[in-house]
């Protein structure tokens, strides 16, 4: 046999490869070598093939669920968490029994009535002190998990969520400029608990209580305006500065009313107390009680007053001292009578009436019991206003009632139902293209 030949013996076969003439041994490696790569070459180049095929596919087939209907597709919301914090709401829908798994948060959440619900703080994608970031942009790949232990990869999702500032609620003053008429004022402000707050550059973290609240006592001085600075620090937030003005006027006659006077009161009467430059009087220019008003030699003064008016009641009283420009001071008191006395007096629902006999009514201060759902809460120049329809549950049209909300309750649930017990006011609101009549709401219960 040549060298050409394959000889068998036995079961087994061998291929000998004549090496050419004059051809060198690395020249051979060389060329076996080449025809190795080209093949896994090929291998790889057709693996590749195969392999991006299968996950088009099965990207193809995850992107159809919510198209076919396998699936609902989830809803995402901005809100506001209870602490103060602005967050995401997320909510899947699935079947009951199944489970929603995020990798990203390494969380599983239950199908609950069709859905299941994610509240997720903004914060939580945030490091530690974020100041130099502006946004951050967050994949999720959702997957639920069958009770069948089954696995549906859903179509991922994508947030663009912004670097969310440290949450701060200014609750005294209202606004960012207020006129003050003592040397002392409560700053009251609402954080997240665990924040680091300044007044003025004075750390006042300590003084936040267990709700996040704190009370500051700031010295206002007699002259014009009083720069007032508030700087809060939350984890994973950013800082947040807020810039106030407190003005008080000059004084020409040294004159203050007590802290401890009554902002609003259920009682018909309320007593104003202060101190004045000692030589002055005082001269009331409201009613007040005849025989009330008392000036000590100390210069500690007081007078009682009564309060007719259901709503705001303004309190006027001057000094005066020989040689020295009168010094005005002025004071309001908020007064509702308890709910059994006010409530007592309202009248049962007269939607046509009071289209009609507003001004009359609104003159009489007459006082009706608005029941219905909340259809819109809104914020009127830092006033609460809310819609409420209280049509008939046999009308085809809505019945809107407009209501200034001055009630304990505040930031009622939109379509809950309510019973507001409301003073008329006069002239009629144009809201959602008709004329409805407005209301200022003093209690707010369950009907």
């Amino acid at each position: 046999m040549s060298q050409n030949d394959a000889v068998e013996s036995g079961r087994t076969s061998v291929v000998r490869i004549k090496r050419r003439k004059g051809e060198s041994p690395l020249r051979l490696l060389a060329n076996v070598l080449t025809r190795l790569l080209i093949i896994c070459f090929s291998v790889a180049f057709f693996g590749y093939l195969l392999y991006t095929a299968f996950f088009w596919f099965d990207s193809w087939r995850t992107g159809r669920i919510y198209e076919v209907g396998t699936y609902r597709a989830p809803l995402v919301e901005e809100m506001v968490m209870e602490d103060g914090q602005l967050g995401h709401a997320l909510t899947f829908f699935g079947n009951d029994g199944d489970l929603l798994f995020i990798p990203e948060l390494n969380r599983s959440f239950p199908f609950v009535g069709g859905m299941t619900e994610i509240d997720i703080a903004d914060s939580s994608w945030f490091d530690l002190s974020p100041e130099g970031e502006t946004a951050a942009i967050i994949n999720m790949t959702p997957v639920v998990l069958t009770n069948k232990n089954g696995r549906v990869a859903l179509p991922g999702m994508q947030l663009t969520v912004e670097t969310p500032q440290s949450p701060l609620e200014m609750i005294e003053p209202k606004s960012d400029r207020e006129e003050v008429d003592t040397s002392k004022f409560e700053l009251k402000i609402k954080v997240v608990r665990g924040s680091k707050v300044l007044v003025n550059g004075e750390d006042q973290t300590d003084m936040v209580n267990n709700e996040g609240e704190l009370l500051a006592v700031v010295d206002v001085d007699d002259i014009g305006d009083n720069p007032i600075s508030v700087s809060v620090s939350t984890a994973h937030h950013r800082e947040t500065r807020k810039d106030i003005i407190l003005y008080r006027e000059p004084q020409t006659i040294e004159m203050e009313r007590s802290m401890n006077t009554v902002k609003s009161t259920t009682k018909s009467s309320a007593t104003i107390s202060g101190t004045v430059e000692v030589g002055a009087n005082i001269v009331v220019d409201s009613t007040y009680n005849e025989g009330s008003l008392e000036v000590k030699e100390n210069g500690s003064f007081s007078f009682k007053v009564p309060l007719p008016i259901t709503g705001d009641n303004v309190i006027t009283w001057h000094a005066t001292m020989q040689g020295r420009q009168d010094q005005y001071a002025s004071y309001t008191i908020y007064h509702v009578p308890p709910l059994t006395e006010y409530g007592g007096k309202a009248w049962k629902m007269d939607y046509k009436g009071l289209l009609d006999t507003n001004e009359r009514w609104s003159a009489d201060n007459r006082i009706f019991a608005v029941i219905g759902p909340v259809v819109e809460v809104w914020d009127e120049e830092g006033t609460q206003m809310m819609a409420i329809d209280v049509a008939p549950a046999e009308a085809e049209e809505r019945q809107i009632c407009v209501l200034e909300n001055r009630a304990a309750v505040q930031n009622p649930e939109k379509d809950r139902r309510y019973k507001a017990y409301a003073d008329v006011q006069p002239g009629l609101v144009f809201y959602n293209g008709a004329n409805c009549p407005k209301l200022v709401c003093r209690y707010l219960v369950d009907p």
